[in-house]
């Protein structure tokens, strides 16, 4: 037990902001887990949960190895795409924002909506824009190479 604790602290350790970056789009996508369920029936597809957590374990599953650290980002950003995308293809997507915008689109109107509803949106976009900025960010922490050995003398 305490090799796998060590081995999680070290993995943790050697990580660098890249990777926190991306955990918080994680997050939100374990979150949205949760939350989406209790949107409208009509807005709700089995997809976008499968969606969630096949990005999320996609991530856990890569996270633990140096080598593959660096490609967390990318099941979260296709993931969350895809869930927004399944979020709209809903049956009654069209409907529900054509009655809530009927009479234009405003913040009040916008802040006004089920919070599982702005909270779908919102986490989706946001988990897709952060999780593409941490595509690009260091992941790792670079390893310090200590200057020494042998030094050919004449």
């Amino acid at each position: 037990m305490k090799r796998v604790l060590d081995y999680l602290v070290d993995c943790f350790k050697s990580k660098s902001y890249g990777f926190y970056v991306s955990l918080v789009s994680m997050v939100l996508m374990f979150v949205l887990i949760f939350v989406y369920p209790s949107v409208p029936e009509d807005l709700y597809s089995n997809k976008v949960v499968v969606t969630l957590i096949i990005g999320v374990v996609i991530f856990l599953v890569l996270m633990f190895n140096k080598e593959t650290t660096k490609l967390c980002p990318i099941p979260l950003m296709v993931c969350s795409i895809l869930s927004l995308v399944f979020f709209a293809q809903s049956d009654g997507f069209i409907d529900y924002f054509s009655t809530q915008f009927f009479s234009g689109i405003s913040l009040k109107i916008i802040l006004g909506l089920p919070f599982p509803v702005l909270y779908t949106l919102l986490g989706t976009l946001f988990g897709f824009i952060i999780s593409s900025v941490s595509f690009y960010l260091p992941k790792n922490k670079k390893e310090k190479v200590e200057e020494g050995g042998s030094q050919n003398e004449k």
